[in-house]
Order: structure tokens, then sequence, then C-alpha cells
């Protein structure tokens, strides 16, 4: 697509990864190096080069700041998500931006059959990211579903398969019910028993409670939870209950010292500029891994540029998974406690 806009505007191009932040038009995708891929969207979000049209998947899509020098964005492909144009949108509509933001739509039109339901749905999706623009609300609060992965598969089984053109005017069934759920889950296990896990969790007594059965020997086969009164129990309301948190857990990193590598996803102030002397200090040879490989030591700005913020960073650096410290939490609390 790339070459057919250079030809188009008559406009020299090369696919190379190096070439992109020095062209008019660039292109960005999953297989372009870090190093490149930052160094590209900086040029382009800061007007440092003579790019002024960009060409993206998803990997723009989220935790990239382009509104200094854009306001305009043209989704070619559509996405059943609704999160995932609300976070595309994002990228130039935003807090900062000087300019009215202009958000253009491709679909295709057609009469045929089930084609027309199709665009039906898709005109009402646009209308609710529409919606959101317009408001404080998030992508996530209208089916409820916080995962594009999650809507797309929704919005396929319940909408365009049956051709339920208002699969969008409330949220999914599954999740909107899931927090319902647990608390009939809970309900029907034993009041005394989960009192006394309380007391335990929260200091009252040093005696872990035996796990046992609920008062109703039935299981509870309506829900596609089930009640655990043990370290399986504690794991799966983590799951269920916090999988914002467990999405950060893939790109959350921490240095020898316990402190925070800034990231673009969670839109941490310096996660660009970490990102891009990463990958410098990587092409080195160094190993992030590695405890004996040198400091790492990057700068950026704050305050509007007032400013410049300036930390060093401690090899090895890891990920954080809370899932296996919870897991040991609970092991040495049995240990302690029920020897």
């Amino acid at each position: 697509m790339a070459a057919i806009l250079a030809k188009d505007f008559n406009l020299k191009y090369t696919p190379k990864f190096e070439e992109q932040p020095h062209q008019v038009l660039a292109t960005i995708h999953g297989s372009c190096p870090d190093v490149h891929l930052m160094k590209t969207i900086e040029a382009f979000g800061t007007g440092s080069s003579p790019l002024r049209m960009l060409l993206a998947t998803d990997v723009a899509s989220e935790g990239v700041n382009l509104h200094h020098e854009c306001h305009n964005i043209i989704h070619y492909d559509l996405p059943w998500s609704i999160i995932t144009l609300s976070q595309r949108n994002g990228r130039i509509d935003r807090i900062g931006q000087t300019k009215s933001p202009v958000l253009r739509y491709l679909r295709v039109s057609t009469n045929e059959g089930m084609l027309k339901g199709d665009e039906t749905i898709f005109q009402r999706l646009i209308e609710k990211v529409e919606e959101i623009n317009r408001s404080t609300r998030q992508g996530e609060t209208v089916l409820k579903l916080y995962e594009p992965e999650a809507e797309e598969r929704y919005i396929a089984e319940a909408g365009i398969l049956p051709g339920n053109v208002n699969v969008l005017e409330k949220p999914a069934t599954v999740a909107a019910n899931e927090a319902t759920e647990l608390d009939v889950v809970l309900k029907q296990a034993s009041p005394g028993h989960l009192a006394d896990q309380a007391d335990f969790f929260l200091g009252k007594t040093d005696v872990a409670p035996l796990s046992v059965a609920a008062e109703d020997p039935e299981p509870y086969k309506d829900s596609r939870l089930r009640l655990f009164v043990d370290k399986q129990f504690l794991l799966e309301g983590y799951r269920v209950q916090f999988p914002v948190m467990r999405m950060y857990e893939l790109v959350d990193e921490y240095d020898a010292r316990g402190r925070h590598l800034p990231n673009t996803t969670r839109k941490n102030q310096g996660g660009t500029q970490f990102r891009i002397a990463l990958g410098e200090w990587q092409a080195a040879g160094h190993d992030p891994h590695d405890p004996a490989a040198p400091p790492l030591t990057v700068s950026w700005p704050i305050d509007d540029g007032l400013q410049n913020v300036t930390k060093t960073f401690y090899p090895p650096f890891t990920k954080v998974d809370r899932e296996a410290d919870y897991a040991r939490a609970y092991e040495v609390f049995q240990q302690r406690y029920q020897g």
C-alpha cells in the first residue's frame, strides 16, 4: 500500500527500516525493530523530519502520542472493536491537541444480503466510537469486555452471524454478569467458613481455616466460575477481577533495584525515550537479563520540556509475576499456620 501511495503522491519511498524517519511517507508495523520504530514515531510526532504521512498497523494504536503534529486519522481497515478504534483515535484526540481532530473511516457500501447487515453494524460501531470521542468515557464501557479480541469475538458471534444489528446497544451478557455470578457463588459457600477466612487474611486470627465443602452439596452448574477455598480460589479471583492488571504484567519490568522501567503501554513519562535507549543499548551488545551488564541511563523532558529527568536503571531487567507471588504467599501462610 505504501508503494501505491508513494506513486500517487509522486513521493520517493523505500521500505528499509532505517530510512523511515527520513521520508515524507513512512510505514511502521510489528516487524519493525524497536529502535527504528520509535525513531520513526518520534520523527512524525515531533515534526523533526520531512515525515508527514505515517502508514501504521496497530503498533501505533496505544501508548503513542502523535497529537503535536497531526490531527488527521484515516482508518483503512475497521476492526470489530470499539476499544481498538478508540485507542487509535486517542493518538491524536487527546489533551494538548490544538486543532479539531479529523477522523475518517473507510467502509464498503452494499445492498447485498448479509453484507448490508454488516454495514449497519459498522455504522453503529462508528457512532459508538464518536459518542466516546465526545465524552470522557472509555471504549471499554460499551460492551464491558475490556479486551479488543473479546469484543471482536462477541460482535461476530452475537451480531454478524445471527444478523443482530442491535448487538452494540447493551453490554455483553457474560461480561456484565460475571461479577454477579461470583457473588452468587460466594453466597452458596459456607458463610461461617468465609468469615473464618476473612478473619485469617485480615490478621484477626492466627488459625488458618481448613478447607470445607459448601453447605449446598450441589455444584453451581449455571456459572463458568467455581468456588475454591484454597490457593486456586485466590488465583481465580485475581484473574477474574483484575484483567487490566494482568495485561500490564505483559509489559511491566523492573531493574535490579526494584525501579519500574517506563513503558509506552502505561503511557509513562520517558517510555518512548527508554525504548529507544534500550534498543541502542542492546544493539551495542548488552543483555538486559545479564546482571553483569552496565547500567542504562535515560533522560526525558518534563513540564512541557522546561526541564529534564535523568534516571539510571541497573540490570537484570525482569517482569513481575503476580500470580506466582500470590501462590507463594499462600504457601507461606499455609506452612506457617497449618504446619
